[in-house]
């Protein structure tokens, strides 16, 4: 979303998305197409050091920090949460004066990054004090004019307003993804109906709480990218508001690399899927958490599911689904959550051009 913001920017252009700090190193190094004057570059990090020694490889002048969570993805690797957060924090550190910080007003301790850096600093989300602010934030289970269900919400900037529309997506995190783009093309100085015209090109990312026709004139939410608690409770936030006249299912994978977190953050997930799903299968060693959880929460035992695999987990859903139902999937990469996709999809030759991990070297694994 932050290349869009820059793609329809007269001040200049993007030469490409760069999702991997090390392909935008390639890209600098051999100098195989034409230098871009913007480049978006994605650091992650799963042990302790790593951002810190990609800054100091691409150093940015504007920095991004989406969120931290009660329970982020890979703690397992660091000392505690608190590490995890310092981790992502080098990103805003090393930013000088000119330079841009752009924030998540609404997660406690990235905000408290604001006071470690010399940058300026941006925020964005729900709360009223962010800079760039979400409101009116509402989903479709009907069709739009585009054919597909989507989300509607406003952003707002010092007194100005843009209705935003994405079309093939649900969730929250959508939302915020668009407002700290927006962030990003404000830095630059874009206004907001720029911002709008970036957006309307923005196509649902593969595994991202994106919409895909099922069997038996069924809805797949393919959230099978990855999975973190707070991703996990967004995921199934999303699907609550949804609930309504349709059939929810959802099919929940282990979130790995949790370490000591990860009894707490699958019982929790298991408490409140049990608050509202119609059905419910947990797949994986870990889900067994959320399983125990379900039951004891009084779950209906008929509806309520625990499978090894996403092999055995097709057997039980299968004989489930009825039209109109809507069918969340989401899981850790390492689950191949994705797998049960295909086999729910209604035309699973599209499988290539709509899910995750469709490689040769993935398949064969």
């Amino acid at each position: 979303m932050i290349a869009l913001m820059n793609g329809v920017n007269a001040k200049g252009s993007v030469g490409g998305w760069v999702r991997n700090v090390f392909c935008a190193l390639r890209l600098i190094i051999f100098r195989s197409v034409s230098y871009p004057e913007y480049m978006v570059i994605e650091m992650g990090a799963d042990r302790p050091g790593d951002i810190r020694k990609l800054i100091n490889l691409a150093r940015p002048q504007v920095g991004v920090v989406t969120a931290i969570g009660d329970i982020p993805v890979h703690v397992a690797h660091y000392k505690d949460i608190d590490a995890v957060a310092y981790e992502k924090q080098g990103i805003i550190e090393v930013l000088e004066p000119g330079n841009r910080a752009i924030l998540n007003g609404d997660d406690p301790r990235v905000i408290s990054m604001q006071d470690h850096t010399q940058a300026g600093v941006l925020t964005f989300g729900f709360s009223e004090h962010s800079s760039v602010r979400i409101v009116d934030y509402a989903h479709s289970n009907e069709k739009s004019n585009t054919g597909r269900m989507g989300i509607f919400f406003r952003l707002q900037y010092q007194g100005s307003s843009v209705p935003i529309h994405l079309s093939g997506v649900l969730g929250r995190p959508y939302a915020y993804a668009c407002a700290a783009a927006a962030a990003v093309g404000i830095a630059h100085g874009m206004h907001l109906v720029d911002v709008a015209k970036g957006l309307e090109s923005f196509e649902p990312e593969k595994g991202r709480m994106r919409m895909i026709p099922g069997i038996k004139q069924t809805t797949i939410l393919d959230d099978s990218y990855n999975a973190a608690p707070a991703a996990m409770e967004a995921a199934l936030e999303t699907i609550r508001d949804m609930k309504g006249q349709n059939h929810i299912i959802a099919v929940l994978g282990d979130m790995l690399e949790l370490g000591d977190y990860s009894e707490q953050a699958h019982r929790a997930i298991g408490k409140r899927a049990a608050g509202f799903c119609d059905v419910i299968c947990f797949v994986g060693e870990n889900m067994r958490f959320a399983f125990s959880e379900a039951q004891q929460s009084g779950f209906d035992k008929d509806r309520l599911f625990h499978c090894k695999d996403s092999v055995a987990a097709l057997e039980i859903l299968k004989p489930l689904l009825r039209q109109g139902d809507i069918v969340l999937v989401k899981g850790s990469q390492g689950m191949r959550m994705e797998r049960i996709v295909e086999r729910l999809m209604a035309n699973p030759a599209d499988a290539a051009d709509l899910l995750v991990r469709q490689t040769k070297e993935w398949k064969a694994n």
